[in-house]
């Protein structure tokens, strides 16, 4: 992986149930989180550990980031580490990752009704006559009685592709971090909109209007508990791009909202390290969104260099 890849660890005092948080920031490749795996595991190891942890073994073929969530195990991370060309040492050959077979499938999206296995579009009360609705999966071993931790995901924005054939469409039904998060197991996975109430729409850039996005959010988080058995104690949000820096602008955007979550991924930029041009985008605001982290646990990746966003949160340590 050579010099690029990088790790942080650090801490806050914080007097509540769940241990002192972490944020971890590790130099990826952006668009193969099907090798990310999110398991439970009855294994305790500390946020500094678990750091430790990740720079030792990430040149082995899986490693795991493990937490103690408050008096149970919530996840263990596992990762299939690959070498990727934006990681790799400039003598080292370069790989494209397109060109590797996928060990993972995402199911194919319908309109129908949900249950174990299936991606399906829904649509919330309030917004069945508008262009709007979220992609939801069930777990290959869902039970209509029991009850699974949730992984929340905002997609990127739309219009980007690179040399490699990345590319990010904007469009919630092509994320895809979520189903590699957890391998289609053991996780209810819902992929949520930027909701624009002008065009009555999902937004393929930026945010839409931000605090009817956030409302959306809260919503879609109820009824997936209420609905498919989704523990509400036991919500991670995730999103690559526009849905990493999501994961602070809209996912803290206000005490309601940052309430929802028990933790977060967040992969390929970070609320408040650029000005990107819309409102309360400067580290000042951001800076009071991080306020609402509050003890919450951070696994932050980015391609080639984390720096920009360890010099940004340096102020948390």
């Amino acid at each position: 992986m050579g010099g690029t890849s990088q790790c942080l660890s650090k801490k806050r005092d914080v007097d509540r149930a769940i241990p002192r948080p972490s944020l971890i920031l590790r130099a990826c490749h952006p668009f193969e989180f099907n090798a990310l795996r999110l398991t439970q595991s009855d294994v305790r190891l500390s946020p500094c550990g678990a750091a430790d942890y990740f720079y030792e073994n990430f040149m082995s073929h899986r490693y795991s980031i493990l937490r103690n969530m408050g008096n149970e195990i919530f996840a263990a991370l596992l990762i299939t580490a690959m070498v990727f060309p934006v990681l790799a040492d400039q003598d080292s050959p370069s790989i494209n990752v397109h060109s590797l077979p996928s060990d993972l499938v995402i199911p194919a999206l319908s309109d129908g009704k949900p249950g174990a296995g299936k991606r399906v579009r829904e649509r919330l009360d309030g917004y069945q006559d508008w262009d709007l609705a979220h992609v939801l999966y069930l777990p290959t071993d869902w039970e209509p009685n029991d009850h699974y931790p949730v992984i929340v995901e905002y997609p990127g924005n739309g219009g980007y592709q690179n040399k490699f054939g990345d590319e990010s469409t904007g469009r919630v039904e092509d994320c895809k971090l979520g189903y590699g998060i957890s391998s289609g197991q053991g996780f209810i996975w819902v992929c949520l909109p930027f909701v624009d109430p002008l065009t009555r729409s999902h937004s393929l850039k930026w945010w839409g209007d931000a605090d009817a996005t956030a409302a959306y959010c809260r919503q879609a988080v109820r009824h997936v508990c209420q609905t498919y058995g989704g523990d509400s104690n036991s919500v991670v949000l995730t999103g690559f791009s526009r849905g990493a820096i999501a994961c602070g602008y809209i996912g803290l955007r206000d005490d309601e909202t940052a309430r929802l979550w028990r933790a977060m991924v967040i992969h390929s930029h970070y609320d408040g390290v650029r000005k990107w041009g819309y409102p309360d985008d400067d580290p000042e605001s951001a800076r009071r969104r991080w306020a609402r982290f509050d003890g919450m646990p951070q696994f932050v990746t980015h391609e080639q260099s984390i720096e920009m966003t360890r010099d940004s949160t340096a102020e948390r340590t």
